[in-house]
């Protein structure tokens, strides 16, 4: 069985520029997680909760970084997933395109 988180919208402190470090900008969360286990076994409130939290908290500089941390935070919270696929966009940082990073992995 596979869940997904899709559109999770909200804004932090996140990125390299001086101004990035100060103003807050908007951030798009995606997740797929596949589950050895009924679907019951993972909250979606949970996830969504885990994942916002961590990223206000932590003001990450790049969204790989932040991928890289929520992977196996939220492995180690929701032991069912097998797999994942993340992904994490900056929609307001060039005017003609979204920006972002991926990351999939295997458990």
């Amino acid at each position: 069985m596979t869940i997904f988180v899709k559109d999770l919208t909200f804004e932090t402190i996140i990125g390299l520029l001086p101004e990035e470090r100060i103003t807050p900008q908007r951030v798009i969360f995606e997740g797929s997680f596949t589950c050895n286990d009924t679907p019951l076994s993972i909250d979606y409130a949970q996830v969504v909760s885990l994942v916002k939290e961590t990223l206000i908290r932590e003001q990450f500089e790049t969204v790989e970084e932040a991928l890289l941390m929520l992977a196996p935070l939220l492995k180690t919270a929701f032991p069912p997933i097998t797999s994942l696929k993340l992904s994490l966009s900056k929609p307001d940082i060039l005017p003609e395109c979204t920006v972002g990073a991926c990351l999939e992995k295997i458990y």
